[in-house]
């Protein structure tokens, strides 16, 4: 029996997702526009002001919407170079009347998404700056997240691992490498227990997590927001949220968030206790968050981001993964992420581990 082969564009389920796009802006206050992709007249009705090209806003709930920017072509980064020309780009893909694109207003720019590996899924036939024609004010800025450069100004260090699903768990356990096979099996001897669950299991999650993250010298998100995307996003159809988390006895070792959409899955969010990693104890909640994936439905189930040629790619590759590069366009010229500021990582592993997991979040907010 073959797997599942998804359509290349598998991961537009996350991009083109109004409901994940609403659920991140509505947590952090930030407003977000819709930007339908037109092939033909526009007959979709919207209660929110529209401009002349179908564009809406979704204002935030507690403040009001603040204006709003009007881009120039050349605000855009839109040059003529190749691939990296935004129109060509733009006219070279395939068209589809349904597709939209959806930017929230961090303040700074208009991002597609944060804190998520995709957003602005621009593939129909239309124009950057046609699309943006009808805000005003500012930020003058966006970036957008795709799986191909949309401007002269890109950042491509990051892949996403992904694998194609077989219809029932055995193949796909049988499809599997013999080596990543028998650490599942070992796992399980060693007497690792991986529950599953929504926000119940919340607490054991962060902790794992946040510890994690201080290890490895990074800020982490809030347990707020991680309870957002498990009661705001998940409904009973297209859109899942559910936490895994692998114990020893009654102690937390490992811990994952699971997010779908559509027929694709992926890890958003994990983290293990170091120590317990002998017990391959990560093997067993990738299977576990698969074996989940496939009892949906699901075509793909997705390891998430890393960077290129790193220890965890290389782990992900284990696996038999697909690899899907990631480009991070922008209007503007990138400056370095604090990201690759490897004395910040250093500085923060120092910080007891109680002062980092209350101030974490409000840094990664900033960062996304």
């Amino acid at each position: 029996m073959e797997p599942h082969y998804p359509a290349a564009d598998w991961w537009t389920d996350f991009a083109q997702n109004e409901r994940l796009c609403k659920t991140i802006a509505e947590h952090f206050g930030w407003e977000y526009i819709t930007i339908p992709l037109e092939t033909g007249t526009n007959t979709e009705k919207h209660p929110h002001k529209k401009s002349s090209y179908g564009l809406q806003k979704h204002p935030p709930k507690k403040s009001p919407l603040e204006p709003v920017p009007c881009f120039s072509r050349e605000d855009l980064g839109v040059r003529n170079s190749g691939v990296r020309n935004l129109g060509s780009a733009l006219q070279a893909a395939p068209s589809n009347p349904t597709q939209k694109v959806y930017f929230i207003n961090t303040g700074r720019e208009w991002v597609s998404l944060p804190h998520m590996s995709y957003g602005g899924a621009v593939t129909g036939g239309e124009d950057m700056k046609r699309l943006f024609s009808g805000l005003k004010g500012k930020p003058a800025r966006w970036q957008v997240r795709t799986d191909r450069a949309m401007s002269e100004h890109y950042r491509n260090e990051k892949v996403t691992s992904w694998l194609p699903l077989m219809q029932d768990e055995e193949s796909q356990l049988q499809r599997l490498p013999s080596g990543v096979r028998r650490k599942v099996k070992k796992a399980q001897k060693n007497g690792v227990v991986v529950k599953e669950g929504g926000t119940k299991l919340l607490n054991d999650f962060y902790r794992v997590y946040t510890c994690n993250l201080h290890r490895l010298g990074a800020p982490a998100l809030s347990e707020k927001f991680v309870r957002a995307l498990l009661s705001k996003y998940p409904d009973d159809n297209q859109h899942h949220s559910r936490l895994f988390v692998a114990y020893d006895g009654n102690r937390a070792v490992g811990a994952a968030l699971l997010l779908g959409a559509g027929s694709s899955f992926e890890n958003l969010l994990f983290g293990s206790l170091q120590k317990y990693n002998r017990y391959y104890t990560t093997y067993l909640l990738h299977w576990e968050m698969i074996k989940y994936a496939i009892s949906k439905g699901a075509k793909v189930y997705s390891f998430g981001r890393s960077s290129r040629g790193s220890g965890v790619h290389r782990y992900k590759q284990q696996w038999g993964t697909h690899d899907l590069p990631l480009f991070w366009s922008y209007s503007h010229p990138v400056r370095k992420s604090i990201k690759d500021l490897k004395f910040l990582a250093t500085f923060w592993r120092m910080l007891p581990y109680p002062l980092a997991k209350a101030i974490g979040p409000w840094f990664a907010g900033k960062v996304y």
